[in-house]
Protein backbone atom coordinates (compact mmCIF):
# COMPACT_ATOMS: atom_id res chain seq x y z
CA UNK A 1 0.00 0.00 0.00
CA UNK A 2 1.47 3.24 -1.18
CA UNK A 3 1.07 5.46 1.74
CA UNK A 4 2.06 9.41 1.45
CA UNK A 5 1.29 12.92 2.72
CA UNK A 6 -0.85 15.29 0.54
CA UNK A 7 -1.14 19.10 0.64
CA UNK A 8 -4.25 19.84 2.00
CA UNK A 9 -6.83 22.20 -0.35
CA UNK A 10 -9.92 23.33 -1.30
CA UNK A 11 -10.26 20.07 -2.97
CA UNK A 12 -10.01 17.66 -0.08
CA UNK A 13 -10.45 19.66 2.86
CA UNK A 14 -13.97 18.98 3.41
CA UNK A 15 -13.41 15.56 3.03
CA UNK A 16 -10.42 16.00 5.73
CA UNK A 17 -12.80 17.29 8.04
CA UNK A 18 -15.52 14.44 8.02
CA UNK A 19 -12.69 11.77 9.27
CA UNK A 20 -13.44 10.12 12.46
CA UNK A 21 -11.34 7.89 14.78
CA UNK A 22 -13.92 4.72 16.58
CA UNK A 23 -16.31 6.32 19.67
CA UNK A 24 -13.70 5.05 22.09
CA UNK A 25 -11.00 7.34 20.80
CA UNK A 26 -12.64 10.62 20.34
CA UNK A 27 -11.62 11.42 23.61
CA UNK A 28 -8.45 11.51 22.53
CA UNK A 29 -8.23 12.90 19.28
CA UNK A 30 -9.26 16.88 18.46
CA UNK A 31 -11.55 17.27 15.45
CA UNK A 32 -9.87 17.84 12.29
CA UNK A 33 -11.94 20.73 11.56
CA UNK A 34 -10.69 22.69 14.67
CA UNK A 35 -7.20 21.56 13.62
CA UNK A 36 -7.60 23.34 10.24
CA UNK A 37 -8.86 26.64 11.82
CA UNK A 38 -5.87 26.80 14.00
CA UNK A 39 -3.46 26.03 11.55
CA UNK A 40 -5.25 28.64 9.30
CA UNK A 41 -4.52 31.32 11.81
CA UNK A 42 -1.12 30.30 13.16
CA UNK A 43 2.12 31.00 10.98
CA UNK A 44 3.96 27.76 10.82
CA UNK A 45 1.34 25.53 11.69
CA UNK A 46 1.79 22.45 8.71
CA UNK A 47 -1.48 20.16 7.75
CA UNK A 48 -1.09 17.26 5.42
CA UNK A 49 -4.05 14.70 4.28
CA UNK A 50 -3.06 10.88 4.88
CA UNK A 51 -3.43 8.83 1.25
CA UNK A 52 -2.83 5.39 1.08
CA UNK A 53 -3.02 4.43 -2.35
CA UNK A 54 -4.79 7.83 -3.41
CA UNK A 55 -7.52 7.45 -1.25
CA UNK A 56 -7.82 10.14 1.86
CA UNK A 57 -7.54 8.32 5.10
CA UNK A 58 -6.14 10.48 7.79
CA UNK A 59 -4.65 14.12 8.88
CA UNK A 60 -1.44 15.22 10.29
CA UNK A 61 -0.67 18.74 11.84
CA UNK A 62 2.69 19.27 13.20
CA UNK A 63 3.68 23.25 14.86
CA UNK A 64 6.89 24.79 15.55
CA UNK A 65 7.52 25.52 19.39
CA UNK A 66 11.11 26.78 18.75
CA UNK A 67 13.29 27.55 16.30
CA UNK A 68 14.70 23.64 17.67
CA UNK A 69 11.31 22.09 18.63
CA UNK A 70 8.75 20.63 16.57
CA UNK A 71 5.63 18.89 18.01
CA UNK A 72 3.40 16.46 16.53
CA UNK A 73 -0.42 17.58 17.88
CA UNK A 74 -2.33 15.79 15.79
CA UNK A 75 -2.25 12.40 14.16
CA UNK A 76 -5.39 10.31 13.18
CA UNK A 77 -6.06 7.52 10.79
CA UNK A 78 -10.30 7.16 9.83
CA UNK A 79 -11.47 4.13 11.58
CA UNK A 80 -11.74 2.47 8.47
CA UNK A 81 -8.41 2.08 7.81
CA UNK A 82 -7.13 1.33 11.49
CA UNK A 83 -4.87 -1.56 11.50
CA UNK A 84 -3.21 -1.91 8.27
CA UNK A 85 0.37 -0.32 9.01
CA UNK A 86 -0.63 3.42 7.79
CA UNK A 87 -0.18 5.22 10.55
CA UNK A 88 3.11 3.85 11.56
CA UNK A 89 4.30 4.56 7.47
CA UNK A 90 2.74 8.06 8.19
CA UNK A 91 4.51 9.03 10.89
CA UNK A 92 7.65 7.72 9.23
CA UNK A 93 6.65 10.55 6.31
CA UNK A 94 6.05 13.43 8.56
CA UNK A 95 9.20 13.02 10.61
CA UNK A 96 11.12 12.93 7.39
CA UNK A 97 9.37 15.91 5.82
CA UNK A 98 10.11 17.67 9.52
CA UNK A 99 13.54 17.02 10.01
CA UNK A 100 13.80 18.81 6.07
Amino acid sequence: MLVTLDAITVDNYEAVCDLEVSEAQQDFVAGNTWSLVQAAFNPGYQTRAIQADGELVGFFMWVPETPQRISIWRFMVDQRWQGRGIGRRALELALEQIRD
